[in-house]
């Protein structure tokens, strides 16, 4: 468990809000990395389509100092060429890639849907 201020965390962790009503919010995905690597942050739709990138493989320590950081990217529920997506249940993958180990992968599930 990674402690990050008064809370705990099973690391690596990776946080979607349940739902993103479109044309009026972005969703926060949150997560917290056990180790340092490569993060690559996706979208897919429930085909397994992916939709967007929202972070391509970059560097990210996961600690500063003796604490783990919380990393925050907004999602304002669009794909790759700037479309709101269809209603609808998507998929969100964070891939950590550490060298000389295997990748780890989490997936978290979010329903998009228009407000009524």
């Amino acid at each position: 468990m990674a402690d990050v201020g008064n809370a705990r965390f099973p690391a690596p962790y990776f946080n979607l809000l349940p739902r993103l009503v479109r044309d009026r919010e972005s969703i926060a995905l949150t997560y917290v990395l056990d180790k340092d690597g490569w993060v690559t942050v996706k979208i897919f739709d429930s085909r397994g389509k992916l939709v967007r990138t929202l972070l391509p493989r970059q560097w990210q320590p996961a600690k500063s100092g003796d604490e783990y950081g919380v990393s925050k990217i907004i999602w304002d529920g669009r794909d790759q060429q700037g479309k709101l997506l269809v209603d609808g249940l998507y998929i969100g993958q964070l891939v950590l890639e550490q060298p000389d180990s295997r990748p780890q992968v989490l997936y978290r599930r979010i329903q998009v849907y228009r407000a009524q």
